[in-house]
C-alpha cells in the first residue's frame, strides 16, 4: 500500500474505509486483507506490504470525522462501497489503458457488492468479540453471537440475529443460499414417489412388515440408483422402528441406531464408492482432543481418509439440561470450521440430532475469515411404524442433500495436515441474570 504516502486522495479513501470499524487492529488487519485480494485479482499476483506505512493518524481523523457527523455516525454501506470502489480504482488507474478489458466496470460493481457484504459481516463478528469481552454470552439466548466470536455467522430459520439484521438481509442471503445449492431440479421420479405413498400410506402396527418389505423391494429394483437410495431409507426404518412409543426416554446410543442410522446410512454411506459414514465417537485428524459423534468421510486409499462432514446426536432428555445440546452445536460449528481450513472449495455439511428432530446444515467459507452455517434441512425421525409415511414429504430434500455431499464436498484435502485456526476470540459464556429461552436449536 505504498500509495498512500503523500498523496490526499489515497488518504481520503483509506479515512473513509476506517469509518466503519471501532478498533484501529481489526481495521487494519481488514483493509491489509481487502487490498491484498484486489491487488492480486488484478495483477495476477500477490503484493507485499510496506511495515513502515504507519495508518493510525488516518484511524484517528476517521474517528474525528464520525463525531462531527449530524447522527454521530455514517452510514456503513456508503462508506464501504465507496473506499472499495475508489481502491479497484486507484489500482486500475495504476495499469497502462490497454490493457484495461473493456468489462472492468461489471468486475467494478460486482466485486463491490462482494467487498461490502464481507465487511458488514466483519462488523457484526467484531461487535460480538468486543461484546463477549465485555458482558460474556448465555449459551441459551446468544448462541448466533457466541459463534460469530469464531468468524461463524449461523442462519437458522426463521431465527436470525437482530444485530445482524442491522447490517444485512439475512434472511435474503439465507435464502438464496438455500436455493443455490437444494436444487428443485432434483427429486425423485413421479412414479416412484406415487407407488411408494400408495406402498406406505395406511401402514400401522399391524401391517405385515413382510408383505411391506417386498413390495418396497419390487419398487428398488424398479427405481433409478439414486432413487433407490432414498427407498432403502424406508427398508432400513422398516427393520427398526418399534409398533409404539415407549413411556420412558430412549438413550443416545438407542437413538443412534435404532432411529437415527437407517436414514443416515442409507443416505450418506456407501462403501461403493469409498464413501462412509461412521458412528466415530473418538477423535478425527482434524478435531483434536474433542470426539464427534459422527463422521462422514471418503477413503480413497487404505492410508487416506478425507473428512466430509461431522454429526453430533443428544437424547430427546438432554431438554432437562439444554445447554449440552447448545454446546453441541458450537462444537460441530467449530469441527466444520477447523475442517473447511483443509479444504480448497471450503464446503462442508453437517447434522445435529436432538431426540427425533434432524437438523442439517451446509458450511461455506463465503469469505475469507468469515464462514456461514446455514440449515438447510430439518425433519423428524419417524418414532414407530406408523409414522413411517410422514418421512415422503421430505424424500425431495434428502435426495439433494445427498447430491451436495457428492457434488460440493470435495473428497481431498488442500492440505496434508490439520491447520490451526487463527481466530484467537476468547469467547465468555458466563451467565446472565435473564435466562429466558429466546432461541430454539429445533
Amino acid at each position: 500500500m505504498g500509495f498512500v504516502r503523500d498523496n490526499d486522495e489515497a488518504k481520503e479513501i483509506i479515512t473513509t474505509w476506517f469509518e466503519v470499524y471501532n478498533n484501529y487492529e481489526d481495521a487494519l488487519h481488514d483493509l491489509k486483507r481487502m487490498f491484498s485480494r484486489i491487488y492480486k485479482d488484478i495483477n495476477k499476483k500477490s503484493c507485499v506490504h510496506s511495515k513502515s506505512i504507519d495508518l493510525e493518524p488516518l484511524f484517528d481523523q476517521s474517528v474525528a470525522n464520525k463525531s462531527l457527523m449530524q447522527n454521530g455516525t455514517k452510514l456503513a454501506t456508503s462508506a464501504a462501497a465507496a473506499a472499495s470502489g475508489a481502491l479497484l480504482i486507484r489500482l486500475n488507474l495504476n495499469k497502462t489503458p490497454t490493457t484495461i478489458p473493456t468489462t472492468t466496470p461489471s468486475i467494478l460493481a460486482s466485486t463491490t457488492q462482494k467487498s461490502t457484504a464481507e465487511i458488514k459481516y466483519n462488523d457484526y463478528i467484531n461487535f460480538c468479540k468486543n461484546k463477549s469481552k465485555k458482558y460474556g454470552f448465555d449459551l441459551l439466548t446468544e448462541i448466533q453471537q457466541v459463534l460469530a466470536c469464531k468468524n461463524i455467522i449461523l442462519f437458522k430459520a426463521h431465527q436470525y440475529d437482530q444485530e445482524l439484521l442491522k447490517r444485512i438481509d439475512a434472511e435474503e442471503h439465507a435464502t438464496n443460499i438455500t436455493a443455490s445449492i437444494m436444487k428443485d431440479t432434483i427429486k425423485i421420479d413421479d412414479k416412484v414417489y406415487s407407488d411408494l405413498t400408495a406402498i406406505l400410506r395406511e401402514v400401522n402396527e399391524k401391517t405385515n412388515r413382510r408383505n411391506l418389505k417386498i413390495q418396497l423391494n419390487k419398487l428398488f429394483e424398479r427405481a433409478s440408483e439414486e432413487d433407490g437410495k432414498l427407498i432403502e431409507v424406508f427398508i432400513n426404518l422398516l427393520n427398526k422402528l418399534p409398533n409404539f412409543e415407549r413411556l420412558e426416554a430412549i438413550g443416545e446410543l438407542e437413538l443412534t441406531t435404532n432411529f437415527l442410522d437407517p436414514i443416515f446410512s442409507a443416505l450418506f454411506h456407501d462403501p461403493a464408492i469409498n464413501k462412509h459414514f461412521i458412528w466415530l465417537n473418538r477423535q478425527d485428524e482434524n478435531t483434536g482432543v474433542s470426539r464427534p459423534d459422527g463422521v462422514m468421510t471418503s477413503v480413497p486409499k487404505k492410508a487416506e481418509s478425507v473428512t466430509l462432514g461431522y454429526c453430533e446426536v443428544k437424547p430427546q432428555d438432554v431438554e432437562a439440561n439444554g445447554e449440552l445440546a447448545f454446546a453441541d452445536l458450537i462444537r460441530l460449528s467449530t469441527f466444520s470450521r477447523d475442517l473447511l481450513l483443509r479444504k480448497e472449495n471450503k464446503k462442508a455439511i453437517s447434522i445435529q440430532a436432538i431426540g427425533y428432530r434432524v437438523v442439517i446444515y451446509f458450511i461455506e467459507e463465503t469469505f475469507p475469515g468469515v464462514t456461514i452455517m446455514s440449515e438447510i434441512l430439518s425433519f423428524n425421525v419417524p418414532s414407530t411404524i406408523c409414522g413411517i409415511a410422514g418421512l415422503i414429504n421430505k424424500i425431495d430434500q434428502l435426495k439433494r442433500v445427498r447430491h451436495i455431499l457428492d457434488t460440493e464436498c470435495q473428497s481431498r484435502y488442500k492440505y496434508p495436515r490439520p491447520l490451526t485456526d487463527d481466530t484467537k476470540a476468547d469467547i465468555n459464556t458466563k451467565r446472565r441474570k435473564s435466562r429466558t429461552l429466546s432461541f430454539s436449536l429445533l
